[in-house]
């Protein structure tokens, strides 16, 4: 498994050579085993579709990532950890991602 810095601006993303252009402002992104994991600026829209993605180095979108509670209006603000993916929610949980779907693996309640 491969982790690799990849360069990104407002809303795209050169990896491998290649820029990719998504639907929203990037607040952070990584390349890992060739699919590029994405976390949208919480700042920049209404997230009831999710803000954190995994999109294939064609910018096809694989996944969008689970939230850790249903019904409610949430976000992920930080990629705590890129190995164990492991993202923070505005809702107070450390979400562990299975990086093949996005779905929770593990949560932990943090207030």
């Amino acid at each position: 498994m491969t982790i690799e810095k990849i360069a990104f601006d407002r809303n795209r993303i050169v990896a491998q050579g290649r820029w990719i252009e998504l639907e929203h402002p990037i607040q952070d992104a990584f390349l890992r085993d060739g699919r590029i994991f994405v976390l949208f600026d919480p700042g920049s829209g209404s997230w009831s579709s999710g803000n954190m993605v995994c999109v294939g180095l064609d910018g096809e979108k694989l996944w969008v990532a689970e939230f850790p509670e249903s019904g409610r209006e949430d976000y992920y603000y930080l990629i705590s950890s890129r190995n164990p993916l492991v993202v923070n929610s505005f809702s107070s949980y450390k979400c562990e991602l299975d990086p093949a779907t996005g779905k929770i693996l593990s949560r932990e309640f943090l207030k």
